[in-house]
C-alpha cells in the first residue's frame, strides 16, 4: 500500500539533507513526482533507491537514499 503523506515527508527530508538527488539539483516536489510515477508503474516494487550527495561541511560525501512504499526512508553513505 502506498502511503502518500509519508512519501511526501520522506522526499522533504531527502531534499533538506542533500545537495544532489539522483545526480541532479532538483527539490522534493521533483523527487515526489519521480517516486510516485515509479511506484505507479512498477506495482510489484517495494522501494526505490537512488544516489544522493549529502549536504555536509565536507561537501561531496556520496550516498544512497531508499524510499519504501510505506514512506520509510533510509539513507547511507557509500565508501
Amino acid at each position: 500500500m502506498i502511503n502518500t503523506q509519508e512519501i511526501i515527508n520522506a522526499c522533504d527530508k531527502v531534499e533538506q539533507r542533500c545537495v544532489m538527488i539522483a545526480d541532479t539539483h532538483h527539490g522534493s516536489s521533483w523527487l515526489f513526482d519521480k517516486v510516485m510515477r515509479f511506484f505507479t508503474a512498477e506495482i510489484a516494487s517495494e522501494s526505490i533507491t537512488f544516489p544522493v550527495v549529502f549536504n555536509t561541511p565536507l561537501l561531496g560525501i556520496k550516498g544512497e537514499a531508499t524510499i519504501h512504499r510505506d514512506g520509510t526512508l533510509t539513507m547511507n553513505t557509500l565508501k
